[in-house]
């Protein structure tokens, strides 16, 4: 198939002027560093107006890119205006998704309405069918993992990486606890922390292990917790129950008005317990890509994790029912083991550029008749962005610069309006807190 180098309208939602997760980024600027063609990027956290659809229509897009960043929770990050602009396109339609397993008849109405023609799912190819091909008009449906490795980063990520005798912590962990609606496999995440903490109790091992939400750790220092760790816990990301038809939820209010009492295993008894597993909801995190970049030996619940890890060759595979716990403490305890595992992981997981982002975009382009940049070079097509980088910086400092006219004093409202003149800052510049409106 020959490839086209029309211009891509890539579509995302940040988190206005908070940074992103660096996974999102990553991700995001993949499209841009790795495809040999011109790319508008519109933020949608950002307000605009009639001026950028005037710009938009002066472009002809050969493909749109709907980045998952949009699609995190209800409503969608797509304003109505964007959305009734994207309708009319007739260029080839992409989207990604993650957390799919809730919002389906959400998203199947934007993959009807907006004319989506190829999706990117974390679903394994065995669910495509029931999930998207039989309650949506798309035409095709194609599996993708949820982060891979970014090049610079393995460099820039190097400052905080020590060799093993000067990691004061022996095993670390982070996570928070997911709602049961979303079934025993969302609650893995904790439950792998408790009984680590239980059956290591009387070890001597330092730990560093934490599933509350204030815990979570972001940016530089997510890093230095990675870099200071000899081994971390993990689990298959995802859940283990998908509510393709959105009734869940409202099953397990309606029973928890009857019994308000009602515990977690009572709940999952009588109410979800029909519905886990019948679409198996697992993947990997990018964290595994993270881990092997540190240098961290993954202790890992057993399971599949998209084919990209295999117990025994890259992480020590720890049952779920902790039966082989005496195993997975001597391995902790002898640097040997260490060495071994994650020499490996790194070889096969990040130095063999398997699952960098640049062949994730060679793959992405073959799939969708576009052509990747050759191998050493970068983007060097004309690149448009909205909010333009420049003006994210303005507005990044406007709030610094305006909390002194929160105070009540002398020619405030004068002073604020030659800020705001000053800046050329118009009330639609701001993020919109608020997501879109459902069109």
């Amino acid at each position: 198939m020959k490839s086209s180098k029309g211009k891509v309208l890539l579509v995302h939602r940040s988190s206005g002027l908070v940074k992103n997760a660096s996974t999102i980024d990553q991700h995001l600027s993949s499209f841009i560093k790795y495809i040999d063609a011109p790319i508008f990027s519109i933020d949608t956290a950002f307000n605009s107006n009639s001026k950028l659809i005037k710009k938009l229509s002066r472009n002809d897009f050969s493909h749109i890119i709907l980045h998952y960043s949009l699609f995190g929770y209800q409503p969608f990050g797509i304003p109505k205006f964007l959305f009734d602009f994207l309708q009319n396109l007739s260029g080839k339609k992409i989207a990604f998704f993650q957390d799919e397993n809730q919002s389906c008849l959400e998203r199947y109405r934007y993959i009807n309405e907006l004319g989506i023609d190829t999706i990117f799912s974390i679903l394994h190819v065995s669910y495509h069918k029931e999930t998207y091909l039989d309650n949506s008009n798309c035409k095709e449906v194609f599996s993708t993992l949820t982060g891979y490795v970014d090049e610079d980063f393995i460099v820039s990520s190097q400052k905080w990486v020590k060799d093993y005798k000067s990691r004061t912590v022996d095993v670390g962990y982070r996570a928070r606890p997911l709602p049961i609606y979303l079934g025993k496999g969302g609650k893995e995440k904790t439950e792998i922390a408790e009984k680590f903490l239980k059956f290591s109790s009387k070890s001597n091992l330092k730990l560093d292990i934490k599933t509350s939400e204030e815990s979570r750790l972001y940016g530089n220092d997510w890093n230095r917790f990675l870099g200071n760790i000899r081994c971390c816990l993990g689990v298959e990301s995802g859940t283990s129950i998908f509510d393709v038809n959105g009734i869940i939820k409202n099953e397990m209010d309606e029973y928890l008005l009857k019994f308000p009492e009602a515990k977690e295993d009572e709940i999952w008894r009588e109410v979800l317990q029909k519905y886990e597993n019948q679409i198996a909801y697992r993947a990997i995190s990018p964290r595994i890509f993270d881990s092997a970049i540190f240098k961290n030996l993954m202790i890992y619940y057993e399971g599949k994790y998209q084919g990209v890890m295999t117990p025994g060759v890259h992480f020590v595979e720890l049952k779920k029912d902790f039966s082989n716990f005496d195993y997975v403490l001597k391995v902790i305890s002898e640097e040997s083991y260490y060495d071994e595992f994650t020499s490996r992981s790194y070889d096969d997981l990040i130095l063999s550029q398997k699952y960098s982002y640049r062949n994730f975009i060679k793959d992405f382009c073959q799939k969708v008749d576009l052509k990747p940049i050759k191998n050493g070079e970068t983007n060097k097509n004309s690149l448009e962005f909205f909010p333009s980088r420049g003006r994210k910086i303005v507005l990044g400092i406007y709030p610094y610069l305006t909390k002194p006219f929160k105070r009540n004093f002398y020619g405030r409202e004068l002073i604020a309006k030659h800020v705001h003149n000053i800046l050329n800052i118009r009330k639609d510049d701001l993020p919109d807190k608020t997501s879109a409106s459902k069109k």
